[in-house]
């Protein structure tokens, strides 16, 4: 065989591995997607299930998850979409978090800012002492089990003017 065709076969043959998720400055195997502590990272996914970890101290990591969890290490700033739900998404303490939950939970760490979308109900959100929580409903149900914040640290949950969002330490949008 000639060096280029076996080149060529070889290329061809690992890119047809389906390994679920594609990464840019991460590790993805088997549905499952880590970016290291300190790293930035676009985690994306090409098949469900797909889980992100972003480690921790991450300046910058985005990810999508497919019935599955995103989970933001402390001291990084990330944002996850949801190509499949269920989608559940942990903000751990001191991050800065955006994602989307589908039918699943939302979790906002300790001292943490975050801001969460509810794509399909039911969506729920727990929002630590210190956190500055916003939820959106494009779902609707603001509120209701279909798109709530089940437990807020600072207070009672804000059901905002507008109708499509509630908050929990922040402002309305």
């Amino acid at each position: 065989m000639r060096p280029r065709l076996v080149l060529f076969l070889v290329v061809f043959l690992l890119g047809a591995v389906n390994t679920n998720c594609h990464h840019e400055g991460g590790d993805c195997h088997n549905g499952i997607c880590d970016c290291a502590p300190g790293e930035s990272c676009h985690l994306d996914c090409s098949a469900p299930p797909c889980h992100v970890t972003c480690g921790g101290d991450n300046p910058v990591c985005d990810g999508v998850c497919g019935n599955g969890t995103c989970i933001c290490g402390s001291g990084s700033s990330c944002a996850f979409t949801c190509q499949s739900p269920p989608c559940h998404v942990t903000c751990a303490a001191h991050s800065d978090c955006s994602g989307t939950c589908a039918n699943g939970q939302c979790v906002c760490g300790e001292d943490s800012t975050c801001t969460f979308t509810c794509a399909s109900s039911p969506c729920h959100t727990t929002c630590s002492p210190g956190a500055s929580c916003v939820v959106f409903c494009s779902a609707g149900g603001v509120g209701t089990q279909d798109c709530d914040i089940v437990a807020c640290a600072g207070g009672a949950p804000v059901i905002c003017p507008n109708g499509n969002a509630t908050t929990c330490g922040a402002a309305c949008p």
